[in-house]
């Protein structure tokens, strides 16, 4: 009896944990979407808006248990960036001395650094964070660090391979 108890009571808990991560993954649907295709090259001006909304609603406590809402939202962090940099006519790429270009890029590296936090193998975001870490302007050992980083998770993804060696 104890036996079936403890089993049924352990079924309700991975049953809520998963229901958890359905319910944050459903609803956030508008990060997932909107950072697979800023990931993929999308910079639209019209997007500011929605990814400041998209940024400032609440993740909530749901959002402990989806490390893809972490990786999305890094990813949006990331684009707001880019989006600052290209309204300014900066270089996405590179360093510049606008203090709203420069916090928004600040922002993108601790969320892009809180995310491959909780995913180590995901070679994009070590991507990303050299190359956000070079529009900071820091210093090109710690680059190479994420690059590294980026080759062992991910030798021979090749849309990940050819944008670390257009790097």
């Amino acid at each position: 009896m104890t036996a079936k108890a403890l089993l049924l009571a352990l079924a309700a808990l991975c049953a809520g944990l998963q229901w958890q991560g359905l319910r944050s993954h459903l609803a956030h649907q508008a990060h997932h979407r909107l950072a697979a295709e800023a990931g993929a090259g999308r910079l639209e001006m019209a997007d500011s808006g929605l990814v400041a909304a998209l940024l400032a609603a609440p993740a909530g406590a749901a959002a402990l248990f989806d490390p893809h809402l972490h990786r999305s939202r890094a990813v949006l962090h990331q684009y707001a960036a880019d989006l600052i940099a290209a309204a300014n006519g900066l270089d996405p790429l590179r360093p510049a001395p606008d203090p709203e270009a420069v916090a928004a890029r600040k922002a993108a590296l601790r969320q892009l650094e809180a995310a491959a936090a909780r995913q180590p193998l995901d070679g994009d975001l070590w991507l990303r964070l050299a190359v956000t870490g070079r529009t900071l302007g820091l210093p090109e050992r710690q680059l190479e660090r994420y690059l590294e980083r980026s080759r062992l998770s991910a030798p021979y993804e090749g849309w990940i391979l050819r944008r670390r060696e257009a790097f």
